[in-house]
């Protein structure tokens, strides 16, 4: 029980870190855009 809890937490951490990633870049470019304009 404890081993497959430890697999879905490191699986969902990585789908985390780079949505997370994902969401900083796309929130940067908006903020360029934004000011560039």
């Amino acid at each position: 029980m404890t081993g497959e809890r430890t697999m879905s937490n490191q699986m969902g951490t990585e789908i985390t870190e780079q949505q997370l990633q994902n969401l900083m870049d796309s929130f940067e470019w908006g903020r360029r855009i934004h000011f560039n304009q």
